[in-house]
């Protein structure tokens, strides 16, 4: 029974990191649990249980960790991209909305951020 339970765990974590992270579905900006729930054919509430568990942080987490490492990835080989740009290509629904968040995660503004990384390189 419990080998049942955690193939089933392992499925549908597959399929959840397939849709995440290979198949980039973070890039959707209007991308919900609800959404992936469907995709994944199970409910919010045991999707939301397995990101807990398996990245030790709640789903709206995850989901700005991933668009945020793609931004700084962006960042860095698009020096001169515009914060607009960066956010639409990321998944964020606004350059307002990513400049928040990347407040929040990284104690800075996404320019600072970007002038730091080019002093680094110099």
């Amino acid at each position: 029974m419990a080998g049942a339970a955690t193939s089933g765990y392992d499925k549908i974590m597959d399929a959840f990191k397939q849709h995440m992270e290979k198949e980039q579905g973070f890039l959707n900006p209007t991308l919900t649990i609800e959404e992936i729930s469907r995709t994944l054919n199970t409910n919010r509430t045991y999707v939301s249980k397995l990101v807990s568990l398996y990245y030790g942080m709640p789903f709206p987490d995850y989901l700005n960790s991933l668009r945020m490492n793609y931004a700084k990835q962006m960042m860095t080989d698009e020096p001169d991209a515009s914060l607009d740009y960066i956010a639409a290509k990321s998944g964020f629904q606004s350059s307002t909305q990513f400049i928040r968040k990347f407040r929040e995660t990284e104690g800075i503004t996404p320019t600072v951020w970007k002038t730091l990384q080019r002093k680094q390189k110099s």
